[in-house]
């Protein structure tokens, strides 16, 4: 079955990816942030589900969802709201906190 675990500030993919969440941890309190669960260890589970305050009990407009490569590797697939322009793909983990920032930014002003 798939689903989600919480991903701790302390965990970490070993790649680019950790660099942009604690970035984004320093700045957002409280980030909460998930990784996708598969049933089976061969399967992709290179997602993770960003929200500001409490999980949310489905992934809908409130959370941010960044797809990378395993081992928390580029490009990353960023995506948000997308009638208000949140999709990106980049290989640059700067490009990456920059628009997570403002994605979540935007999101902490609505809660």
């Amino acid at each position: 079955m798939m689903g989600a675990r919480r991903w701790a500030p302390t965990d970490k993919t070993g790649g680019p990816l950790d660099a942009v969440l604690d970035g984004l941890h320093s700045k957002f309190q409280p980030l909460v942030v998930e990784r996708l669960v598969m049933p089976h260890p061969a399967d992709d589970d290179n997602v993770y589900w960003l929200t500001i305050g409490p999980p949310p009990r489905f992934h809908g407009s409130e959370t941010v969802q960044v797809d990378c490569r395993e081992g928390g590797g580029t490009p990353f697939l960023l995506e948000g709201d997308r009638t208000a322009g949140e999709f990106i793909e980049t290989d640059d983990p700067a490009v990456a906190l920059a628009a997570l920032d403002a994605w979540l930014q935007r999101r902490s002003v609505l809660t």
